[in-house]
């Protein structure tokens, strides 16, 4: 048999299409197999090729997340799991889109051959469309009429999915315009619409290739992308309630990408200070919620930005409590590296401020950071470096840094663990700080005593912890106060 394969047959020579066309199934006395492939736009280009007896249409829909993953790891055997669906993400069910990933990635020199096979030698780091495929998913948007390739631009800087609407708000055409070239968009499989009748984005448009947005997105200049930004940012807090309140993370974003775009514009003061008050509302959002790591990161960014541009001088003391409020999310998240790491930033603001008792505050929180993460001898010295500032007027902040210099003694077993659980003790009833610090100053005076084997005084101590957990809707401490009065 002969066979003849045609790739990427909407820009192959029409003459060599028409001779395919109307080939039939013999030539000599030999059997013919002709396979083209081609996307959707060839049955524009060409209506009814391929049609006809002895023909079959197959339509390839992408490869399951299996099959991408044993894809990538015939490619690169032994990449780490999450290496590997970081590309097969970035791919979505295309294995050209993760075969040209990976080569990208060897031209980076971050997959490298060793012993007869390639091996991922680094991290991957931010993936982007390889120039492979650039020009490739370029020519798809250059076939567009012009009116419709700036409206994919457009929907490019919205993000992933979006609603109809969103989009009729933040371009410069008409709505029934739109709406027809969306529905183009689809049939051109260039955005697709989510059907998931249990999904919260029902009905909302996306794009079908993710590495298709980001080719999109680049066609723009930086200052469209600016411009439609702020655009999309002006619509987010008109159409949600609250001035955005429900997405202040996403208004935040669009901000940063706004002023990533034109970082020296002179309204980049104005953006950023827009930028640096959606990232706090967004953060205290996501506290209240219960998503502390990411009101940590949100924290830190707002700090990042609060100490850029001519006004940082005059800033610190309001970046100091940024990167403060980001140490407390990431100790109660368990993220204690970069606790730590942000506490000091917090302090070193507020020692340059002149605020020595905020100073201790923040020294306080790297303290305990640094105990969670097991480092005893480093969060001891911050502890009580500490404690020797905020002792001189004490307060509920002197309570907290007591109660992490007593745990941290007791758990050495030092011969102060003693007085310092005491102190915290007394010095919180004396505060009167709310009943689930009070829990928890109880319930280090009681791990004191069972672990002097002085059982019924730790008995007494638990009890009250548990008591005072519950009042204060504390159900970890309870759980843990309850723990200890069943050993």
């Amino acid at each position: 048999p002969v066979v003849l394969l045609v790739e990427d047959a909407h820009h192959a020579d029409p003459g060599l299409l028409d001779f395919l066309d109307h080939l039939t199934g013999w030539v000599r006395g030999l059997p013919v197999f002709v396979l083209v492939l081609a996307r959707p736009e060839l049955a524009e280009a060409r209506p009814g090729f391929g049609a006809g007896r002895n023909r079959t249409l197959l339509t390839l829909d992408p490869l399951d997340p299996a099959s991408m993953d044993q894809l990538v790891d015939a490619l690169v055997p032994g990449m780490p799991s999450a290496a590997r669906a970081k590309i097969t993400r970035h791919a979505q069910g295309l294995p050209l889109f993760a075969v040209e990933t990976i080569r990208a990635l060897v031209d980076r020199d971050i997959v490298q051959p060793r012993d007869g096979t390639y091996r991922l030698v680094a991290d991957i780091g931010n993936l982007t469309v390889p120039d492979s495929l650039h020009a490739l998913l370029a020519a798809r948007l250059d076939a567009l009429e012009p009116p419709v390739r700036r409206l994919v631009g457009d929907a490019a800087v919205l993000g992933t999915t979006f609603p109809a609407e969103a989009l009729v708000a933040v371009c410069s055409q008409e709505e029934r315009s739109v709406r027809a070239a969306l529905a183009e968009l689809v049939r051109r499989e260039v955005l697709a619409i989510s059907a998931d009748p249990l999904s919260p984005e029902q009905g909302s448009y996306g794009f079908a290739q993710d590495m298709l947005r980001q080719v999109a997105y680049d066609t723009l200049s930086r200052r469209d992308r600016k411009t439609r930004h702020l655009q999309v940012a002006a619509y987010l807090k008109q159409a949600f309630p609250g001035d955005g309140e429900e997405v202040a993370d996403v208004i935040a974003r669009h901000y940063l990408d706004a002023l990533h775009a034109l970082p020296d514009a002179d309204d980049a003061p104005q953006i950023r200070e827009k930028a640096i008050t959606a990232l706090t509302r967004a953060a205290d959002r996501a506290d209240r919620t219960g998503a502390l790591a990411t009101a940590a990161a949100s924290y830190a960014t707002a700090a990042e930005l609060t100490q850029v541009g001519p006004a940082a001088a005059r800033q610190q003391t309001a970046a100091a409590r940024l990167w403060e409020r980001a140490a407390v999310a990431s100790v109660t998240s368990a993220e204690y590296a970069p606790a730590a790491e942000q506490a000091t930033q917090a302090r070193e603001l507020y020692r340059q401020d002149g605020d020595a008792r905020s100073a201790a505050r923040a020294q306080a929180i790297a303290g305990r950071a640094l105990r969670l993460r097991g480092r005893h001898a480093q969060a001891r010295e911050q502890l009580a470096s500490a404690v020797a500032v905020l002792r001189e007027a004490p307060d509920a902040d002197t309570v907290r840094a007591l109660d992490q210099l007593a745990t941290l003694e007791v758990m050495a077993g030092a011969p102060d663990a003693d007085a310092l659980t005491a102190e915290a003790l007394t010095l919180g009833q004396d505060q009167a700080v709310d009943d689930a610090t009070l829990a928890v100053l109880f319930a280090a005076r009681g791990i004191f005593f069972a672990f002097g084997g002085r059982l019924p005084q730790a008995a007494a101590y638990f009890r009250e912890t548990a008591r005072l957990a519950e009042r204060a809707g504390d159900t970890a401490r309870l759980g843990n106060a309850l723990l200890n009065l069943s050993e």
